[in-house]
């Protein structure tokens, strides 16, 4: 009887063995085995993802009737955890912490029909850290420059081991490209349509290490429109009035959109403003005097920059009472100079008037009287010239007529300035005992 016993026992656990038996309520399949299978996080074997973004870790390879659950763990720390209902299956992080997840490892539950296994491979996950950054327009918030200008576009705030680049765009026209190697960086515009550019992002490519990002701001630049225009005086480039008339300072060449005031100069004095759309304005009360290169600045305006006028202009401003009007004598440079329609009506005054200079004898003519006044030129002068003339100063006897003021005989003095580049002669003053 006990070997029979035996013999039925045996026989019941190779029965038991072939179908599986069921201890505390779970069965466990006879010649059960861990399916093999892999893992992958965002479809490959590593992945980059920002911080405010997730991962997908997925298996492949389980059986397709496979259920249960998969972890996926870094180190001790579960990542989360996938549920399994037709095999393979995925989930997906949320919340990581900015670095480097090497060795991902996944673990499957097993079920009914399958024993638990581990994937046979691991993954790498990379989240990069949060970016955030502003951008400034040659130091602020807003500029204005000449079409001849460049513009500085900068970052403040990326974390200096931020490399990569910086786009700053207005709208889709890219403006420039700051190259970033250890954080903040900056870029130079170049060659800008004039007009306004109002709202200029800045885009962050991102690394390795940190995200892609765009400033929490926009800034904005405006090109003025580009001028240019010359000035003339009486219409010509040079005049000759008397103190009791005006002169018309006039502008040429500026764009009639053009806004804002033509400011006339001679050296630090004001002769006078056109306020657009005015093109010219007249003098006012000039003391006699030469105002030689007269300057003109156009302020600019919201859409136009600011300008010089390109050239200059002269103006001579005589003493009405003394009818001194000379022509300049035109002609081949001989050794006499002669002024004509010069008519010397009283005592005083100033003489104003232009010829060539020779250096040789002098001879003054009066259109009223034939005075003359004869004599040889000495240099230097007396000190009256404006600055870059040349000075001298001629001295004669009273050889023709008389007038009221002089007799023949007497001697007379007075000084010419000479333009040093074209030998033109101005007549600045005259004087005699009797004067």
């Amino acid at each position: 009887m006990r070997h029979r016993s035996v013999r039925i026992a045996a026989a019941m656990a190779v029965v038991l063995g072939a179908v599986g038996v069921v201890v505390g309520g779970n069965a466990t399949p006879a010649g059960a085995t861990g399916p093999s299978f892999a893992s992958t996080v965002d479809g490959g074997s590593s992945a980059t993802i920002a911080s405010t973004a997730n991962a997908t870790l997925a298996t492949s390879g389980l059986p397709s009737d496979a259920t249960g659950t998969v972890d996926f763990y870094y180190g001790a720390t579960l990542l989360c955890t996938a549920t399994l209902t037709t095999g393979d299956g995925s989930c997906d992080t949320t919340g990581l912490a900015a670095g480097d997840y090497t060795g991902i490892t996944a673990s499957y539950s097993g079920d009914g029909t399958y024993d638990s296994s581990d994937a046979t491979n691991t993954v790498h996950l990379t989240v990069t850290a949060a970016t955030s950054f502003t951008s400034t327009v040659d130091g602020g918030s807003s500029a204005s420059i000449s079409p001849s200008a460049n513009a500085t576009l900068a970052t403040a705030g990326l974390p200096g081991g931020a490399t990569g680049t910086v786009e700053f765009y207005s709208g889709a026209t890219l403006l420039c490209t700051a190259t970033i190697t250890a954080g903040d960086d900056s870029c130079d515009t170049a060659g800008l349509a004039s007009g306004s550019y109002p709202s200029i992002t800045a885009a962050y490519s991102g690394d390795s290490a940190y995200d892609a990002s765009n400033a929490t701001n926009t800034v904005s630049l405006f090109v003025y429109t580009a001028t240019s225009f010359t000035i003339t005086v009486n219409g010509g480039s040079s005049a000759t009035i008397t103190s009791s008339a005006n002169a018309t300072l006039a502008i040429s060449g500026l764009d009639s959109r053009a806004s804002g005031t033509v400011e006339f100069d001679q050296g630090s004095d004001v002769l006078c403003t056109a306020t657009r759309p005015a093109t010219s304005c007249d003098t006012s009360g000039l003391v006699v005097g030469d105002y030689f290169g007269i300057t003109a600045t156009y302020s600019g305006d919201s859409t136009y920059e600011t300008s010089d006028a390109t050239n200059t202009v002269d103006l001579t401003v005589a003493d009405p009472t003394s009818s001194l009007f000379c022509n300049k004598v035109s002609g081949t440079i001989t050794k006499k100079i002669t002024f004509t329609n010069c008519g010397l009506s009283q005592k005083g005054g100033r003489i104003a008037g232009s010829a060539y200079l020779t250096g040789g004898d002098v001879i003054w003519a009066t259109s009223k009287t034939g005075l003359t006044y004869s004599g040889s030129a000495t240099s230097p002068g007396q000190g009256v010239c404006p600055a870059g003339r040349v000075e001298h100063q001629f001295t004669g006897l009273v050889t023709g007529a008389t007038a009221s003021f002089v007799s023949v005989g007497d001697l007379v003095s007075f000084d010419v300035c000479v333009n040093s580049t074209t030998g033109v002669v101005k007549l600045v003053t005259g004087t005699t005992a009797d004067f």
